[in-house]
């Protein structure tokens, strides 16, 4: 399956969010998971006030990312969080932020299991100009896996 992109408008002004903006681009994933970008192309999210939004709707399974979110500048990560609609059940839901697609992990970060969300990671990484990103999910819940998996990546340009 070869990788689509969907484009909607992107919000003025956004707050960092608690769950994905309303409107954003969508880049597919695979079968039933997408990733959500602020903005859409390589242009990157409108400002440092939007975060980079990965996003993949329905219940949560072990994906290795696909998607990927290339800087056309150098940056500064900030931080990293993840909300849920539902957090897993029966273990936790683990992922990683990869940089080069299986390169280097920048954040590694567990939803414990009945939690909706993980407390923010705010340990600061370099990225430079042509670097992208992905996101790997490497463990969901056993009886339930999560649903509405939410990570957001703060950055300073």
């Amino acid at each position: 399956m070869t990788d689509t992109v969907n484009v909607y408008p992107v919000p003025v002004t956004t707050p960092t969010p608690t769950y994905p903006p309303a409107s954003s681009a969508m880049t597919q994933l695979g079968p039933s998971s997408y990733a959500l970008v602020s903005n859409s192309g390589e242009r990157g999210p409108a400002g440092p006030s939007l975060p980079i939004v990965f996003f993949r709707p329905g219940e949560a399974m072990v994906v290795a990312g696909r998607a990927r979110y290339r800087f056309p500048f150098n940056a500064t990560l900030i931080g990293c969080s993840a909300a849920l609609a539902r957090g897993p059940e029966g273990d936790d839901l683990t992922f990683e932020v990869i940089l080069g697609g299986g390169g280097v992990p920048l954040y590694s970060m567990t939803v414990l299991e009945g939690a909706e969300e993980v407390a923010e990671d705010t340990s600061r990484r370099q990225v430079l100009v042509g670097d992208f990103i992905t996101v790997s999910v490497t463990g969901v819940g056993s009886t339930f896996g999560g649903e509405d998996l939410s990570i957001f990546i703060r950055y300073e340009a």
